[in-house]
């Protein structure tokens, strides 16, 4: 009963995980379809290159 009881909670933390990182990859896919979000993040890329490294 007790592994059952843990069966169960990997299940749901596996889907937990899954759904997270598939809604984060959709979230990004679709926020740069916009195209100033475009930009803007190719500008601060091009400006963190710039920055000394330490």
């Amino acid at each position: 009963m007790r592994q059952a009881i843990l069966d169960r909670k990997k299940q749901n933390n596996s889907k937990l995980l899954k759904g997270m990182i598939v809604g984060g990859a959709i979230g990004g896919c679709i926020s740069l379809l916009d195209k100033s979000t475009r930009k803007n993040v190719s500008e601060n890329t091009t400006n963190l290159k710039k920055l000394p490294k330490m």
